[in-house]
């Protein structure tokens, strides 16, 4: 066996879970849109609010959840968190088969679900030190991020098609299924959790704290908040891709079939980058990466929709998930490099979910529009605007050299 880490049968339960998980997920996220430009009468205007409606919870819970995993039982809160995910997803099952959906309980549910999703994930990424030896997280980190990496180029284009064959209902049953799954395969996993000193009432005071307490170290930090700041506005900008793409697979013809094309080729785009991040010279800083990362998104969104084209579209989403992942993975370097282990995930957590926070709007503003201007203006727009960010990257001060160096320290300090 290769990887001797599957041999362990903590992680083993995990990974299986996790699997059916993540390809439920990838059929889910096709078959909820295709579902919402159903029953709005494939109005933009309903996408774009249903996508800043789950902005919105991810916002609360994002803040929340890396405190929450950090002092309470993570297994509970996985266990928890999967079971209420399946009760969701198949009561929408329920409610769909039933014909008894319209545009806001779909907007309530998804919602409900994105309170969740930030609560499992920082839980999931705090559970695998529990389950693996020391000397095995690299392994274990890497064999389960390329496992994903292969589901989210698969499962949406099997999504698209069994929407455009079977209806998406069997997609919904399916995710609800997967919820339970994992739910079970978390339930199996043995492990020593280390007892909190303090009851659940002085825990939840600590929960609340260490909120003040981020936002503090952040704005203390040149480096961070100029990063912090960044982000808002580039994620204020690109907010109305996500709901844009499937109301132009339905505009253009492209179908189920060609929305999760698109969508796979975007995780195949972010995968190859994953391959090929070592190849990237050393001595570019960090920073810098993040412009070059946008300047290719840029190019890209600048064309996006011009031509009626399936192929020329998935050509242009493969270089978009190469650039998202050029620009994600060395903003996880930089935070990992500038912040201390003990403030880590409070403070990581929080810069991602102000990233968040103008999408309700742009997403919401960019679903309106789309029922009144053509896409490709749309697009143009956005992509120029990237363009101009990525050029405001290359300018920054913080980006030209490497940042400050992470040193272990108090938020009293």
């Amino acid at each position: 066996m290769r990887y001797k880490v599957l041999r362990n049968k903590n992680y083993l339960y995990y990974t299986i879970g996790q699997t059916f998980s993540k390809v439920g997920d990838g059929l889910y996220t096709v078959a909820i849109m295709w579902l919402l430009l159903k029953i709005s009468g494939n109005k933009g205007l309903a996408v774009g609010s249903a996508f800043g409606v789950l902005a919105i919870g991810e916002i609360i819970s994002g803040f929340l959840s890396g405190p929450i995993v950090d002092h309470f039982n993570k297994k509970k809160i996985l266990i928890i968190t999967d079971f209420l995910r399946f009760l969701i997803v198949f009561a929408l099952y329920y409610l769909s088969i039933r014909g008894l959906l319209n545009v806001f309980k779909v907007t309530m549910i998804l919602f409900i679900l994105s309170l969740l999703s930030p609560l499992f994930s920082a839980g999931e990424f705090t559970l695998i030190p529990h389950i693996v030896e020391k000397d095995e997280l690299l392994e274990a980190n890497g064999f389960i991020s390329g496992l994903r990496g292969l589901i989210n180029i698969l499962a949406p284009a099997l999504g698209g098609i069994i929407v455009a064959g079977f209806g998406y209902n069997v997609c919904f049953l399916i995710d609800a299924l997967s919820f339970l799954i994992s739910c079970i395969g978390i339930m199996l996993i043995k492990f020593e959790s280390i007892n909190s000193p303090y009851r659940n009432g002085e825990k939840i005071r600590l929960v609340f704290k260490s909120i003040p307490d981020g936002f503090k170290f952040i704005t203390a930090s040149h480096f961070l908040l100029t990063l912090c700041i960044y982000v808002i506005f580039i994620n204020f900008i690109q907010g109305p891709v996500d709901p844009l793409i499937p109301i132009l697979s339905n505009k253009y013809g492209f179908g189920s079939e060609g929305y999760g094309l698109i969508m796979s080729t975007f995780s195949l785009g972010a995968l190859s980058f994953n391959f090929l991040s070592g190849l990237v010279p050393k001595r570019i800083p960090t920073g810098k990466l993040i412009a070059y990362g946008l300047l290719i998104m840029g190019l890209s969104l600048t064309f996006y929709g011009i031509f009626r084209n399936l192929f020329f579209t998935v050509f242009l989403s493969f270089l978009m998930g190469f650039g998202i992942a050029l620009t994600n993975i060395p903003l996880s370097a930089l935070l990992q490099q500038t912040v201390p282990s003990n403030k880590l995930g409070v403070v990581s957590s929080f810069i991602y979910t102000f990233a968040g926070v103008g999408q309700p709007i742009s997403m919401s503003l960019g679903g309106l529009l789309s029922d009144k201007i053509p896409l490709s203006i749309i697009f143009f727009v956005i992509g120029l605007l990237t363009l101009i960010s990525a050029f405001v990257g290359f300018g920054l001060s913080a980006f030209k050299e490497e940042p400050p160096k992470a040193r272990e320290s108090t938020f009293l300090e």
